[in-house]
Protein backbone atom coordinates (compact mmCIF):
# COMPACT_ATOMS: atom_id res chain seq x y z
CA UNK A 1 0.00 0.00 0.00
CA UNK A 2 1.36 3.44 -0.96
CA UNK A 3 1.58 6.59 1.14
CA UNK A 4 -1.73 8.16 2.21
CA UNK A 5 -2.46 11.85 2.35
CA UNK A 6 -3.31 13.54 5.63
CA UNK A 7 -6.92 13.88 4.50
CA UNK A 8 -7.16 10.15 3.72
CA UNK A 9 -5.64 9.25 7.12
CA UNK A 10 -8.11 11.53 8.89
CA UNK A 11 -11.04 10.03 6.98
CA UNK A 12 -9.95 6.48 7.81
CA UNK A 13 -9.53 7.39 11.49
CA UNK A 14 -13.02 8.89 11.54
CA UNK A 15 -14.55 5.77 9.94
CA UNK A 16 -12.78 3.53 12.44
CA UNK A 17 -13.96 5.70 15.36
CA UNK A 18 -17.56 5.72 14.11
CA UNK A 19 -17.49 1.94 13.66
CA UNK A 20 -16.24 1.48 17.23
CA UNK A 21 -18.98 3.75 18.60
CA UNK A 22 -21.75 1.97 16.66
CA UNK A 23 -20.51 -1.46 17.74
CA UNK A 24 -20.39 -0.38 21.40
CA UNK A 25 -23.95 1.02 21.32
CA UNK A 26 -25.57 -2.26 20.52
CA UNK A 27 -28.83 -2.59 18.57
CA UNK A 28 -30.84 0.58 17.98
CA UNK A 29 -34.44 0.34 19.20
CA UNK A 30 -37.27 2.03 17.31
CA UNK A 31 -39.79 1.38 20.07
CA UNK A 32 -40.96 4.18 22.36
CA UNK A 33 -39.85 4.11 26.03
CA UNK A 34 -41.95 1.93 28.29
CA UNK A 35 -43.68 2.88 31.50
CA UNK A 36 -41.06 0.90 33.40
CA UNK A 37 -38.35 3.35 32.30
CA UNK A 38 -40.35 6.31 33.64
CA UNK A 39 -40.85 4.68 37.06
CA UNK A 40 -37.25 3.53 37.37
CA UNK A 41 -35.49 4.08 40.68
CA UNK A 42 -33.79 7.48 40.94
CA UNK A 43 -30.01 7.58 41.17
CA UNK A 44 -28.61 8.30 44.64
CA UNK A 45 -27.44 11.90 45.23
CA UNK A 46 -23.81 12.71 44.65
CA UNK A 47 -21.66 12.90 47.74
CA UNK A 48 -20.32 16.35 48.51
CA UNK A 49 -17.14 16.94 50.41
CA UNK A 50 -17.14 19.62 53.10
CA UNK A 51 -18.32 20.17 56.62
CA UNK A 52 -20.66 17.45 57.90
CA UNK A 53 -24.14 18.45 58.95
CA UNK A 54 -24.19 20.35 62.22
CA UNK A 55 -20.51 21.34 62.27
CA UNK A 56 -19.97 25.07 62.87
CA UNK A 57 -17.80 26.94 60.40
CA UNK A 58 -14.63 28.50 61.73
CA UNK A 59 -14.49 32.31 61.61
CA UNK A 60 -12.12 33.56 58.94
CA UNK A 61 -9.26 35.83 59.83
CA UNK A 62 -9.31 38.85 57.51
CA UNK A 63 -6.52 41.43 57.59
CA UNK A 64 -7.58 44.83 58.92
CA UNK A 65 -6.81 46.62 55.63
CA UNK A 66 -9.37 44.56 53.70
CA UNK A 67 -12.64 46.42 53.11
CA UNK A 68 -15.58 44.20 54.09
CA UNK A 69 -18.37 46.77 53.78
CA UNK A 70 -18.93 49.42 51.11
CA UNK A 71 -17.82 52.95 51.99
CA UNK A 72 -20.47 55.29 53.37
CA UNK A 73 -20.32 57.49 50.23
CA UNK A 74 -21.02 54.55 47.91
CA UNK A 75 -23.61 54.92 45.13
CA UNK A 76 -27.11 53.91 46.21
CA UNK A 77 -28.41 50.72 44.65
CA UNK A 78 -31.76 52.26 43.74
CA UNK A 79 -30.18 55.07 41.65
CA UNK A 80 -31.74 55.37 38.18
CA UNK A 81 -29.59 55.17 35.06
CA UNK A 82 -30.42 58.80 34.19
CA UNK A 83 -29.37 59.99 37.64
CA UNK A 84 -26.18 57.93 37.44
CA UNK A 85 -25.35 59.37 34.00
CA UNK A 86 -25.84 62.94 35.25
CA UNK A 87 -23.71 62.25 38.33
CA UNK A 88 -20.88 60.70 36.29
CA UNK A 89 -20.95 63.50 33.68
CA UNK A 90 -20.76 66.11 36.44
CA UNK A 91 -17.79 64.31 38.02
CA UNK A 92 -15.89 63.87 34.72
CA UNK A 93 -12.97 66.27 34.25
CA UNK A 94 -13.65 68.97 31.69
CA UNK A 95 -10.91 70.16 29.30
CA UNK A 96 -10.06 73.82 29.77
CA UNK A 97 -10.57 74.45 26.05
CA UNK A 98 -12.67 72.48 23.61
CA UNK A 99 -11.97 72.97 19.91
CA UNK A 100 -10.43 76.06 18.35
CA UNK A 101 -9.18 78.92 20.51
CA UNK A 102 -7.35 81.87 18.92
CA UNK A 103 -5.01 82.24 21.87
CA UNK A 104 -4.18 78.56 22.48
CA UNK A 105 -4.43 76.77 19.09
CA UNK A 106 -1.16 76.56 17.13
CA UNK A 107 -0.92 76.66 13.33
CA UNK A 108 0.36 73.51 11.62
CA UNK A 109 2.50 75.14 8.92
CA UNK A 110 3.06 71.81 7.12
CA UNK A 111 -0.70 71.57 6.44
CA UNK A 112 -1.06 74.98 4.75
CA UNK A 113 -2.71 75.25 1.33
CA UNK A 114 -3.33 78.23 -0.95
CA UNK A 115 -6.84 78.68 0.49
CA UNK A 116 -6.56 77.15 3.97
CA UNK A 117 -4.82 77.05 7.32
CA UNK A 118 -4.88 74.14 9.81
CA UNK A 119 -4.61 74.61 13.57
CA UNK A 120 -3.77 72.01 16.24
CA UNK A 121 -6.08 72.56 19.22
CA UNK A 122 -5.27 72.05 22.91
CA UNK A 123 -7.81 69.20 23.22
CA UNK A 124 -6.05 67.14 20.50
CA UNK A 125 -8.38 68.02 17.62
CA UNK A 126 -7.55 70.00 14.47
CA UNK A 127 -9.40 72.92 12.92
CA UNK A 128 -9.18 73.88 9.25
CA UNK A 129 -9.94 77.49 8.36
CA UNK A 130 -10.79 77.88 4.67
CA UNK A 131 -11.06 81.12 2.70
CA UNK A 132 -12.66 81.92 -0.66
CA UNK A 133 -9.53 83.86 -1.65
CA UNK A 134 -5.92 82.78 -1.57
CA UNK A 135 -4.27 83.42 1.80
CA UNK A 136 -0.92 81.71 1.02
CA UNK A 137 1.45 81.69 -1.94
CA UNK A 138 4.08 79.12 -2.94
CA UNK A 139 7.62 80.40 -2.36
CA UNK A 140 10.36 77.84 -2.99
CA UNK A 141 8.05 74.89 -2.25
CA UNK A 142 6.68 76.35 1.00
CA UNK A 143 3.38 78.14 1.53
CA UNK A 144 3.94 81.67 2.85
CA UNK A 145 1.28 84.06 4.13
CA UNK A 146 0.14 86.74 1.69
CA UNK A 147 0.74 90.16 3.21
CA UNK A 148 -1.99 92.49 1.87
CA UNK A 149 -0.27 95.69 3.08
CA UNK A 150 0.59 98.30 0.47
CA UNK A 151 4.20 99.37 0.72
CA UNK A 152 5.56 102.56 -0.80
CA UNK A 153 8.50 102.02 -3.09
CA UNK A 154 10.71 104.97 -3.94
CA UNK A 155 11.91 105.24 -7.52
CA UNK A 156 15.60 105.50 -7.78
Amino acid sequence: MGRLSVRACAAMSLVMLMTAVVVDLGPISTESPTVEAATAKAAPPLEVSGAPTGEALKPSTVPEDVLLEPPSDAVPVNESLDARLKREQAAAPKPSTVGFDKTKSKEDVAERTAFGTVYDNVDGTSTAVLDSRAVHFDKDGKWEKIDPQVVRVDNE
